[in-house]
């Protein structure tokens, strides 16, 4: 069944979740790879090991993000991605998206880098990963919480 988990939680569908771990090169819009919102597949072991929470990932992005990024994700400063496109940043892999985010990272065509942990250096791998779980929630599938 292909479907979006809930960040990891299945107790709810009593399915367990799959996810492609192999962190890759871009790949072409059919192919697997690592996201958050894993795939239900009642063969496969879960490799989510936490549940990640898109209501403090929102408050961090309110804080932290959305001068550059945009409320509405569709970036307020030039060259800042647009989250909402469906074939945008956020199908790239996970552990290269926590990259951008942890480290910093300049976008092809934008004036500013942004900075490690988007300026917030109290910012932890959960609060990066809250965010990421926020990001895909709110502007890839548009799900609302």
């Amino acid at each position: 069944m292909a479907a979006f988990s809930t960040f990891g939680s299945s107790s709810q569908t009593g399915e367990r979740l799959h996810t492609n771990t192999k962190a890759e090169a871009p790949m072409g819009k059919s192919e697997a790879r690592p996201f958050l919102f894993a795939q239900l597949d009642d063969n496969s072991e879960s490799h989510l090991s936490k549940d990640w929470d898109p209501v403090a990932g929102d408050e961090i992005y309110n804080e932290t993000c959305v001068a550059c990024h945009g409320e509405d994700g569709t970036g307020e400063v030039p060259g800042a991605p647009d989250f909402t496109q469906q074939d945008g940043v956020l199908v790239q892999a996970d552990d290269i998206l926590m990259k951008h985010i942890e480290d910093g990272f300049q976008s092809p065509g934008a004036m500013l880098e942004m900075p490690a942990k988007g300026g917030d250096d109290s910012l932890e791998m959960d609060d990066i990963m809250n965010v990421l779980s926020y990001l895909h929630k709110k502007f890839h599938y548009k799900v609302e919480f």
